[in-house]
């Protein structure tokens, strides 16, 4: 079931709050703060920050607190209004509540965009670049990697099952 709500992402060496986000599916948007594409491409102050963490190894803290998706925007702009007022040097860069939250696209929005995308492929090149560039990503992370006993006993006990939670990978605290 999908998590909504605000969540903190906390650093483990000071415990300051350092960048307060809303979702109406925490797990997914957790996943992605730590994926290739943002520990790798992105540049951001968050993004930096979390760079930095990963080269020293370490992973922020991670408080997650649901609300009802409805007021996640102004909820979201009220934690933020109130971290920076008690000093937190947080890295949005925004003060927050922008974005649609669980905006559904009609069925009309959705045709248009599949036919103007028809007929697109990705270079080759680029789909090898890609392919390496995940690849490599994974490789250096031994937390990441499984032995072989390990990831037969993941793949059973996870058969059926939606994304893995990601408790174990992170420290979370809170409902």
């Amino acid at each position: 079931m999908k998590r909504s709500g605000i969540y903190l992402l906390i650093d483990p060496i000071t415990n300051d709050v350092r960048y307060i986000g809303k979702s109406v599916d925490i797990r997914n948007r957790l996943y992605f703060h730590f994926s290739y594409w943002c520990l790798q491409k992105e540049r951001t102050h968050k993004a930096n920050w979390l760079r930095h963490l990963h080269a020293q190894g370490l992973k922020p803290n991670i408080l997650i607190r649901e609300y009802d998706r409805d007021a996640l925007s102004l909820i979201e702009q009220f934690w933020i209004a109130i971290a920076r007022n008690l000093g937190c040097r947080l890295t949005n860069h925004t003060d927050g509540g922008e974005g649609a939250i669980g905006a559904r696209r009609s069925k009309e929005t959705r045709e248009r965009i599949r036919r103007a995308n028809l007929g697109r492929k990705q270079k080759p090149e680029s789909r090898a670049k890609i392919s390496e560039g995940r690849r490599l990503h994974l490789a250096s992370h031994p937390a990441w990697r499984h032995t072989k006993s390990s990831r037969g006993k993941i793949s059973k006990a996870k058969t059926g099952k939606q994304l893995a939670s990601l408790r174990g990978r992170f420290t979370i605290s809170g409902t």
